[in-house]
């Protein structure tokens, strides 16, 4: 019995087989490297008006939109004979596709836009967090990370939606003050 148990040990600690996926170490950062022609990026502290290029859809009841989105790139490499990921966001505006009408010109229209910018940032810096708390193999890092960011899109998107539904596209200054003060506060938790 002694010697079948020293066989069965040994085997485990020898054939690869029985051994366990070594994790990953996987660095995440947010950052504007990624940065194309006519984004914003999240480091400019404030948007103006000047970032809005895009053509103005005159059928919508809208009188702003902010189109902002997260890119992700990521790359794996060896380092001291062991696989690293770097995981690259970037949280952005898209200058051409963000668009303002005339009648909407103004400080409370642009700050109630500011806020669909900063919930990006603010899913981003989730994102960023989730990703850094992931356990990553070599059979699973890219699929596990392409299927974070798929999820953190649709919570991008669904809170977006949640934001105009509540604030009516910003034509109701108590919620969209609530809102302000929330998201700025969830941010500041990050820094």
């Amino acid at each position: 019995m002694k010697s079948y148990f020293l066989i069965v040990l040994s085997l485990l600690t020898v054939c690869p087989l029985f051994a366990q996926p070594q994790p990953l170490w996987a660095e995440v950062e947010i950052t504007d490297a990624l940065k194309g022609r006519n984004e914003v990026p999240f480091t400019q502290p404030q948007l103006r008006w000047s970032d809005f290029q895009g053509k103005p859809d005159k059928k919508s009841d809208w009188t702003a939109m902010t189109y902002s989105g997260i890119k992700l790139k990521y790359e794996s490499k060896y380092y001291d004979h062991r696989q690293h990921i770097l995981i690259k966001l970037y949280p952005y505006m898209d200058q051409s596709r963000s668009w303002y009408q005339e009648n909407g010109h103004n400080n409370y229209t642009l700050a109630h836009e500011q806020i669909h910018f900063n919930i990006t940032i603010l899913i981003a810096t989730q994102l960023a967090e989730v990703l850094r708390n992931t356990d990553f193999t070599k059979d699973n890092f890219s699929k596990k990370i392409n299927r974070l960011h798929d999820a953190y899109i649709q919570k991008l998107e669904d809170l977006q939606a949640q934001y105009d539904d509540e604030t009516a596209h910003g034509t109701k200054p108590l919620p969209q003050r609530r809102w302000a003060r929330e998201v700025q506060q969830q941010l500041s938790a990050f820094d």
